[in-house]
């Protein structure tokens, strides 16, 4: 199951990639499904594995989480940024969240030999 994980996860980032090189704007809206199946994902590492996991993953679950509310944070505060910073805190932000968890995703595949 943790393999899956982070080959799902590859597999959507790559393809999040493709599409912001296609410019056909459906990178965007592909990376708000990714967001929230990450989010869930996340969700259920932190409640089921984090107990079954090592003290260096359950540190990289807390940044996670931190990052979450920091981009929650600069999202509400978006509206009042200039127009040329919004996109970057509004889609760029999210991608380099959905990189570290796909390295969250990878450290769990590490630990059980699955890779």
């Amino acid at each position: 199951m943790r393999k899956f994980l982070f080959y799902i996860n590859i597999l959507f980032i790559l393809g999040i990639f493709a599409c912001y090189i296609c410019e056909d704007g459906t990178g965007q809206i592909v990376e708000i499904y990714f967001g929230i199946f990450q989010f869930f994902t996340a969700i259920i590492l932190t409640c089921f594995e984090i107990f079954h996991s090592e003290k260096t993953i359950e540190n990289h679950l807390v940044n996670y989480w931190l990052l979450v509310v920091l981009f929650i944070i600069a999202f509400v505060a978006a509206g009042n940024m200039p127009d040329n910073i919004a996109p970057a805190v509004i889609f760029g932000y999210p991608m380099i969240i959905a990189i570290y968890f796909t390295y969250i995703t990878y450290l769990f595949t590490k630990t059980t030999n699955e890779l």
